[in-house]
Formats: structure tokens, C-alpha cells, sequence
């Protein structure tokens, strides 16, 4: 037996409709309560016939259309930028502008350039130094992965 989820993308509003198998649905929720580890890890399992994009729109409502375009920007970053440079353009899910970067949550001596789960499921702002042994997925940005912080620039007169 089959229902139908219905999910507000939290990017643009639209909402999604996605047909799943109803018992492997509720086998998710269960494992989702006793483990936290299990709402992003168990889905890929349990939902293995889903494509990514079907699979982020149970997890988070984010559907098809702004899920491409995260991740179409996410490997023209790739290929043009160094993901260590803090001349990235704002966008919802991978670069966040801020007034004032943060104090690194790990270390408390450098400014955060990122901020995302660590490795132990809690997020974090970290800076560069303590990034790469923390975070759940280094160097990486995206809806549930995490996101780089960089300083807003003064609009020039």
C-alpha cells in the first residue's frame, strides 16, 4: 500500500507530491525516533529505489527543481572556485552573508567559515583549522550538509 506525502519546499513554497511504499514510510519514521543518525543515513536504505531529489523532498520539502539548482551551482563551484575562498556569491543552502563572522564553536580562537553538523551529529560554527577534522562532510555545502559564512560587503556608493 501506497500514500502520498505532500512537502512545502522551504526554499520557494511550492509544494511536492511524492508517492511511497507505506510500511518502508513508517520502518523510516520508527528508525528516525530511535536513532537521529537514522533521518539521513536510514533513508538511503530504505528508500533506495528514491532518487536523491525524491529522497530530500521526504527529509526536508526542498523538491526537484531547487534541489537541481543547489546542486548545479554546487559543482560549477566546484570546477570555478576554491571552496576555501570567501569571494562565494550568496545562496540559500551553501553561503551565507553575515554582518560579523562567528567564533569557531570547536576551538574559540579563529573566526567560523562554516557552519554544519559535525561529525558527532550536533552543528557547529568552525573555522578553517578545525573544519576538516570536524565536519560531518568537509568542505562540502548544501541543505543538510552545511554552509560557508562569509562577511557581507558594503554595497559600494
Amino acid at each position: 500500500m501506497n500514500t502520498i506525502l505532500v512537502q512545502k519546499c522551504p526554499l520557494c513554497g511550492k509544494t511536492s507530491e511524492i508517492e511511497v511504499d507505506a510500511e518502508k514510510y513508517a520502518a523510516w519514521q520508527q528508525g528516525r525516533k530511535e536513532h537521529k543518525s537514522a533521518a539521513t543515513h536510514g533513508i538511503q536504505v530504505i528508500f533506495a529505489d528514491l532518487s536523491d531529489a525524491d529522497r530530500e523532498t521526504i527529509l526536508s520539502g526542498t523538491h526537484s527543481d531547487c534541489w537541481d539548482a543547489l546542486f548545479a551551482y554546487q559543482e560549477e563551484e566546484e570546477e570555478s572556485q576554491d571552496p576555501g575562498t570567501d569571494d562565494l556569491t550568496p545562496l540559500p543552502g551553501h553561503v551565507v552573508e553575515l554582518p560579523k563572522l562567528p567564533s569557531c564553536d570547536i576551538c574559540g580562537k579563529n573566526a567560523a567559515g562554516w557552519d554544519g553538523p559535525t561529525a558527532r551529529g550536533s552543528w557547529a560554527y568552525m573555522c578553517s583549522e578545525c573544519e576538516p577534522t570536524w565536519h560531518a562532510y568537509p568542505g562540502q555545502t548544501g541543505v543538510g550538509i552545511g554552509q560557508r559564512l562569509v562577511v557581507r560587503q558594503k554595497a559600494s556608493s
